[in-house]
């Protein structure tokens, strides 16, 4: 992930001063926790309604997305 997201900056989709390393750590703990939930039978809106929570997520970041 952290990867991509620097791909991204290269590639001027996200701004240069973007926390990466902050947004990689909470992308892969709310993956892990999908993973988590999965397993554990979570019903699938549940764990869609946290994709979609993630996704919002992201402004917390203030990233400018191109």
């Amino acid at each position: 992930m952290l990867k991509r997201l620097e791909q991204g900056i290269e590639e001027g989709d996200i701004a240069p001063n973007a926390p990466i390393h902050a947004i990689t750590d909470f992308y892969i703990t709310v993956i892990n926790g999908l993973t988590i939930q999965a397993c554990d039978g979570a019903d699938i809106d549940k764990l869609n309604q946290v994709i979609l929570n993630a996704i919002k997520a992201w402004s917390i970041f203030d990233v400018d997305i191109n």
